[in-house]
């Protein structure tokens, strides 16, 4: 049949439309290449110009961090130049100026002064004083008295008037309030001196 036919070279086929129908497609294929590469350009000028407009944008950071950064490394640079300074400073000087001041004041002078100055206290007569300023009363005495009073009282009769007991009672603790006053009043005293006594000894 037609495989014979075409075997044996007696039917003649015309391949021209096929041929431009490839050459047809092959021109689309190159164009739409083509138009890929020129979006494919396209799109990276716009990144290019993107990224220079961002650029232009952060210059104005760009300089303010660069001008601390260089504040910051002047900054140190001052920080060592004064710590060298302080490492190298001689206080020898100082140190002996203040040793030639201190050698200057003598304390022996004013201690020697004061001594001098002091008022000189006689002890002797101030203790005389008091020694005479010291209440006489004889406690014993007045303590017999009182027991005499009370046997009186014991042994005589009921109706013994009183009023001479009560009296002599009386008589009695004003004496013994009054000794004890100037005991007290010379123990106070006794106190004071020996202060005053302690003071300037000090």
């Amino acid at each position: 049949g037609i495989l014979t036919t075409l075997a044996q070279g007696h039917v003649s086929i015309d391949l021209s439309p096929m041929l431009k129908a490839i050459e047809s497609v092959q021109t689309e294929v190159k164009e739409v290449k083509s138009q890929h590469s020129n979006v494919l350009a396209v799109a990276s000028l716009r990144k290019t110009q993107e990224c220079s407009h961002t650029s232009m944008g952060l210059d104005p950071v760009l300089k303010a961090t660069e001008s601390v950064k260089r504040e910051v490394m002047g900054l140190s640079q001052r920080v060592e130049a004064i710590k060298q300074d302080l490492h190298e400073a001689d206080v020898s000087e100082v140190l002996e100026a203040v040793n030639s001041l201190k050698g200057q004041f003598d304390l022996s002078q004013i201690l020697r002064a004061i001594q001098e100055h002091r008022p000189q206290v006689d002890h002797s007569l101030v203790l005389r004083a008091i020694s005479d300023s010291k209440s006489t009363w004889d406690w014993s005495r007045s303590v017999e008295e009182i027991k005499r009073e009370l046997h009186e009282v014991k042994e005589g009769p009921s109706a013994l008037e009183l009023s001479p007991v009560m009296k002599a009672l009386e008589d009695t603790k004003k004496q013994v309030t009054l000794a004890a006053n100037g005991v007290l009043s010379g123990t106070a005293e006794i106190r004071q001196v020996v202060a005053e006594l302690r003071d300037s000894d000090l």
